[in-house]
């Protein structure tokens, strides 16, 4: 997830797991989107995450499984992270991390660029 920065709101783009389906979930700034895998994950098990967002148009595709797609409303197309991101979990007002994902990461990239989780 990203974009947090105390005291002030803007585009996020957060991806989360929720009653053992993945989502995918953003905000351009003029509306939160939220799409969802069809397919629930296997606790304990790897699985393969595509996530791609293109101006206003999102889309997830779990494993091999067909993608689910969702599109922001209005005309703003960019998302602005500035020079916060995180993985794992998003701190909180206090900037404090409360909860955040329970499991592993392996093999991240952004675009094509692969990122050092070590």
């Amino acid at each position: 997830s990203s974009e947090y920065e105390p005291g002030r709101q803007g585009d996020r783009l957060e991806i989360s797991i929720v009653d053992h389906h993945v989502k995918l979930s953003y905000d351009l700034g003029g509306g939160s989107v939220t799409v969802s895998s069809l397919t629930p994950i296997t606790l304990g098990a790897w699985h393969s995450l595509h996530v791609q967002r293109y101006r206003g148009d999102g889309m997830l595709q779990l494993d091999d499984h067909d993608p689910v797609t969702g599109q922001a409303e209005g005309s703003i197309s960019s998302l602005n992270l500035g020079n916060y991101s995180y993985i794992g979990g998003v701190p909180n007002r206090e900037g404090r991390v409360t909860r955040g994902l329970e499991g592993c990461v392996k093999d991240l990239k952004f675009g094509l660029q692969p990122v050092s989780l070590v």
